[in-house]
């Protein structure tokens, strides 16, 4: 299904979202998908593609996640006529929740929690107010 008949996305010109930060993070996720793509029609299987590139790549599930929310604002940034098409808009919604990107699975291993006497000597060799904070986050020694 070829949802655009583009080849490349514009860079975000008036964001949604009012955070610098967030703007200038998507703008470099578009580009760097624009020179992946280089220059061939933008599909699903086109984005899917290239997200799992990106995870092959050993690219954290967060960021990919990223990658694929800049895509679908980029898609509507670049095709302002049919971002008011509800049609379109559902259509583009169904085609990005069937792309898949795998959670982030955290585990914690035991090297790197620290034992309740490797906490109090921390505690005592710093500054009382930061001793107060690491305390603060630990159960009572």
């Amino acid at each position: 299904m070829n949802l655009i008949r583009e080849n490349s996305l514009t860079i975000l010109r008036s964001p949604q979202a009012p955070n610098v930060n967030t703007r200038n993070s998507y703008d470099s996720q578009i580009a760097q998908f624009n020179r992946w793509n280089n220059g061939e029609a933008i599909t699903p299987d086109r984005i899917q593609l290239y997200l799992n590139n990106l995870k092959s790549k050993g690219i954290r599930a967060a960021t990919i996640r990223l990658a694929k929310s800049a895509l679908k604002k980029g898609i509507k940034n670049s095709l302002p006529e049919k971002a008011s098409n509800l049609a379109f808009l559902s259509l583009l919604d169904t085609a990005f929740k069937e792309m898949k990107v795998d959670s982030t699975r955290y585990s914690v291993k035991e090297s790197a929690v620290l034992s309740k006497k490797e906490i109090s000597l921390l505690c005592n060799n710093t500054p009382k107010k930061l001793s107060l904070m690491i305390k603060a986050g630990v159960p009572p020694i």
